[in-house]
């Protein structure tokens, strides 16, 4: 071969790996986009069923199975303000935890939880991200 010869087909070879490249990011993006669209469709599902509901309560066990089964969760909690309770922090809906674990008002959420006003903040995550109160642990 010659020099020519041999500078086009390293330049083809380039080419090659880049295209090989481009297409590993398309297949990730398509990948990417079908969970985001199973994922937008289930939450409107759970929105559309906690619709139907109108007992505040009814409609927190219902979140609370309804986020378990979309994120593949082992346990759920909401908390919620207390009003005119001595803690600030009440349990308002879970799942994966037996009743008779459950306290009856929370004393010691998460440092996270903590920092939140009363102004109708949210925060979701994994515990490993949010922490984990002591009666969890």
């Amino acid at each position: 071969m010659t020099s020519n010869q041999d500078m086009l087909a390293g330049r083809l070879a380039e080419l090659s790996g880049e295209v090989d490249r481009l297409r590993g990011e398309v297949r990730h993006s398509q990948a990417v986009s079908a969970a985001a669209l199973s994922r937008a469709t289930r939450l409107a599902q759970v929105v559309s069923t906690l619709a139907q509901l109108t007992d505040p309560q009814e409609i927190y066990a219902r979140a609370a199975g309804e986020v378990a089964e979309q994120f593949s969760s082992d346990i759920v909690v909401f908390l919620t303000r207390a009003q005119g309770g001595s803690s600030p922090w009440k349990l308002a809906a879970h799942w994966g935890i037996p009743d008779r674990n459950v306290p009856v008002a929370v004393e010691d959420p998460p440092a996270q939880v903590m920092g939140l006003d009363s102004g109708g903040q949210l925060i979701s995550g994994a515990a490993a991200e949010l922490g984990v109160p002591p009666w969890l642990e």
